[in-house]
C-alpha cells in the first residue's frame, strides 16, 4: 500500500513538472513577451526562431559587427551582434524611427527573470 502512494504521489509531480514546463514554453512568434526572452549570446538564428520571423532590416559594419530589426505596427526590435554573430544588445521601440522605449536586459540573472515573472 505504502509503495502504491509514493508511486502515485511521483506520478502526480512528474505530471505537474511537465505540465508546467508545458505551459511555460515559449510561443514564438513576433511579441514583446518574446523580445523580453533574448539573451546575450544567442546568434541570429536563434532570434529569428523565437520570433518566428526574419529581421526586416539587417547593416553590417566594416568591423563584423551587425544591427538588426524586426517591426510590425507599434512595435520594434533592435538587436545589436558582434563579430562572432552573438547577441549583445536589444532595445524596443514603437517603431524603427523612435526613440527607444524599454532596454531589453539580455543579461537578466534567474532571479531577475523570476522577479520578472512574478510581477515583483
Amino acid at each position: 500500500m505504502r509503495m502504491k502512494c509514493l508511486f502515485l504521489l511521483a506520478l502526480i509531480i512528474g505530471l505537474t513538472v511537465i505540465g508546467v514546463l508545458w505551459l511555460t514554453e515559449p510561443t514564438p512568434g513576433f511579441t514583446e513577451v518574446n523580445a523580453l526572452r533574448l539573451r546575450r549570446g544567442m546568434t541570429l538564428q536563434q532570434v529569428e526562431s523565437l520570433f518566428n520571423s526574419r529581421a526586416n532590416r539587417v547593416y553590417t559594419d566594416s568591423s563584423g559587427c551587425g544591427n538588426c530589426w524586426w517591426e510590425r505596427e507599434g512595435l520594434c526590435v533592435s538587436a545589436e551582434f558582434d563579430k562572432n554573430g552573438l547577441l549583445t544588445l536589444a532595445f524596443l521601440s514603437e517603431s524603427f524611427e523612435a526613440a527607444v522605449i524599454r532596454h531589453i536586459n539580455v543579461n537578466e540573472s534567474f532571479l531577475e527573470m523570476l522577479r520578472r515573472w512574478l510581477r515583483l
